[in-house]
């Protein structure tokens, strides 16, 4: 799938709800570090399965890409830096309560109308 056939994006497939949720390491009371999730927004997008072709491409296990969600490009409080900078500390979380770990977001067409989202579903 070329990243141009993603849009233009009609709001009838924005049907799913995506949580986006960043990654954060916090101490307990035992100075233990856990790891918790805070949300940062929530989004209306598209969810498709990728080919079984297209899971296996990058040959590494981290790198293994499962599902592609589509959605419009958001709003405060994610700027494109923020984005770029904390990737691979984010994840989506749908109204299934799926989860699914962030491998990579892009514009697909620099034109700020949408994102894709290429992600791992955990347990998926």
């Amino acid at each position: 799938m070329s990243r141009a056939s993603t849009l233009p994006i009609r709001a009838g497939q924005l049907r799913r709800r995506f949580t986006v949720q960043e990654r954060i390491e916090v101490q307990d009371s035992y100075g233990q570090p856990t790891v918790t999730f805070r949300t940062l927004t929530t989004l209306r997008g598209h969810l498709s399965s990728l080919r079984g072709d297209e899971r296996i491409r990058g040959q590494q296990a981290e790198a293994h890409v499962t599902h592609r969600i589509t959605t419009r490009y958001p709003t405060a409080p994610l700027t494109p830096d923020k984005l770029d900078r904390f990737t691979s500390k984010l994840r989506l979380v749908d109204d299934r309560s799926r989860i699914f770990d962030v491998r990579a977001v892009y514009d697909p067409d620099d034109r700020r109308r949408a994102l894709v989202w290429d992600v791992e579903g955990e347990g998926i």
